[in-house]
């Protein structure tokens, strides 16, 4: 649902009355959507869990910048661009390494990840691996996780 405001209020983002409302900058549009109603069961619990795993990983300011260079690039060439940031595709690029490696989400740690050599320390390698899609200059994307 798109928002209109006669005064625009460009950082008018949180919840109100089972709604959330948040600023998309590079569309220049408020949106609102509902609250989503989870009930807890067992495969909420697991993905938070690999969120918050995912999120204790800290990626460097490098690799975030190559994630968005790779994101613009990879929007260039499909107009049905489905991942609109960064952490969309770095979302993407760890949920095949645990499809395609075995690897457990919930417990991934930024050790293991440089101990196994697995091709996510770089979008590189995980353009090279097969995660991702190769885009025109994929090759240059070389920042550490």
């Amino acid at each position: 649902m798109q928002v209109t405001f006669k005064n625009m209020l460009m950082s008018y983002t949180g919840k109100c009355d089972g709604v959330i409302y948040y600023y998309h900058p590079r569309y220049n549009r408020i949106y609102a959507r509902r609250l989503p109603q989870f009930k807890p069961t067992v495969a909420t619990e697991r993905l938070g869990k690999i969120s918050s795993q995912l999120k204790a990983l800290k990626v460097s300011e490098g690799y975030r910048n190559d994630l968005k260079i790779y994101c613009q690039l990879y929007q260039s060439l499909h107009q049905e661009y489905r991942y609109p940031c960064w952490s969309n595709m770095f979302t993407k690029i760890f949920w095949a390494l645990a499809k395609t490696y075995n690897v457990d989400l919930s417990s991934i740690t930024r050790t293991q990840i440089e101990a196994e050599e697995l091709p996510v320390r770089s979008v590189k390698e995980a353009v090279a691996a097969g995660l991702i899609p190769e885009v025109p200059g994929w090759e240059y994307l070389e920042q550490e996780i």
